[in-house]
């Protein structure tokens, strides 16, 4: 049965205006990430590669299915119907590792912060969003290189894998996108909003949450460290002398006997000067109110996200496997739809729902008050921003 003509244009330039809207939100969200200076901090390094892909994917996913709406059909070559399917899965599978990936950065901020800041460093992050690339672009070109076969599908107005001659790659492929990533993700959330709870429930009378109290401050250097570790280890495994009858012997911390030489003055300054070793400056790190709100954006979108994609990976299934079931083109259509609207849907998340994002867009195209300075060396106007030239705040804060 043809479909009627309202129907088709409808479905095209719905597709159309999904695309001009994925290319306008995520360019504007890469436009705020490298015009805000603390807005490209390495933990973001993974939202702003979601906001790159998503670009991708309306040049080579969506172009293509609007294409097809107006030609009436596929018109292009077989080597693009397979381009436009690398893309589609790629785009799927690297939004939700990314996701996977973001929720476990959140939980290791929660519970240990310390570890996080040594970890979520510039050429790590970078590192692994190359490793996530490779990955994700191995598993995409399976289907490509021969391992089950890629058709343009009338009623969807896109190019995708034909299921019915591998059902093998549709079981992989579901797994790997959506089975494990959303166990990961689940666990990854339920602990935590449990870590916060107790939190909570142990909230200090300031009403401060402190995450961790760490003994050993971040940005120490390698050599103090190691002294430190020196320390606990040197008098290991040494006897201990027996003293000797008619002298007045001194003892150390420890239980050890002292140098005979040495008085108590100059031991008391031993003591302190061990003590001040081992203890090293405390640090505390607290749950900030930008960390908490991340936490909700991240969760937000990957309930959308999953919410998008989730229902034509149920109907694929039901058009697989029950053979009574007739689904309408119209349904398909719908669904197809949503999977498009999840590319450009997380930017709106981010500056409506997240107060630190909003605030950066906001700054990057309102005039704000500048002053200028001279600069004493150069002799040189400089502008200041007293918002990023000013002492940032940290959730970590020493203590003596």
């Amino acid at each position: 049965m043809a479909t009627p003509d309202e129907t088709k244009y409808g479905f095209g330039i719905s597709l159309a205006a999904i695309g001009v809207l994925t290319l306008v939100t995520n360019v504007l969200f890469l436009f705020v990430f490298f015009q805000r200076r603390r807005m490209r901090i390495p933990a973001k390094y993974f939202v702003a590669n979601l906001a790159f892909v998503d670009i991708l994917g309306a040049i080579f996913w969506t172009s293509f299915s609007v294409l097809a709406v107006f030609e009436d059909g596929w018109t292009l070559s077989y080597d693009v119907c397979k381009l436009q399917q690398f893309f589609a899965n790629f785009c799927v599978l690297i939004n939700m590792h990314t996701l996977l990936f973001l929720s476990f950065e959140r939980t290791l901020m929660i519970y240990k912060p310390s570890r996080h800041f040594e970890i979520f460093q510039r050429i790590v992050l970078i590192i692994a969003v190359c490793a996530v690339w490779i990955f994700d672009v191995v598993l995409s070109l399976f289907p490509v290189s021969g391992w089950g076969e890629v058709a343009y599908f009338s009623n969807q107005y896109q190019c995708a894998m034909n299921y019915d001659e591998n059902v093998r790659q549709m079981h992989f492929s579901t797994a790997i996108t959506f089975g494990i990533p959303i166990i990961f993700l689940a666990l990854c959330y339920v602990l935590i909003f449990i870590r916060i709870k107790k939190l909570r429930d142990n909230m200090s009378p300031e009403g401060a949450m402190a995450l961790e109290t760490n003994d050993v401050a971040s940005g120490d250097t390698y050599s103090a460290r190691l002294k430190r570790q020196q320390m606990k280890f040197q008098d290991a495994g040494r006897k201990r002398k027996k003293p000797t009858i008619g002298k007045v012997v001194h003892y150390t911390k420890d239980g050890y006997e002292s140098n005979e030489s040495s008085t108590d003055e100059e031991d008391e300054k031993e003591n302190k000067s061990k003590k001040s070793d081992e203890g090293g400056m405390k640090r505390v790190y607290y749950l900030s109110k930008n960390d908490y709100e991340l936490v909700k954006t991240y969760l937000i979108t990957t309930f959308v996200v999953i919410g998008l994609w989730y229902p034509h990976i149920i109907i694929t299934y039901v058009d697989l496997y029950e053979f009574n079931v007739v689904i309408s083109a119209n349904v398909i259509r719908f669904l197809v739809l949503m999977t498009h609207v999840a590319a450009f849907v997380k930017p709106i998340i981010y500056f409506l729902h997240n107060t630190n994002m909003s605030t950066h867009l906001k700054k990057t195209f309102c005039k704000r008050d500048r002053y200028k300075r001279i600069d004493k060396k150069s002799n040189k106007y400089a502008e200041n921003d007293d918002e990023e030239n000013g002492v940032a705040q940290t959730n970590a804060e020493p203590q003596a």
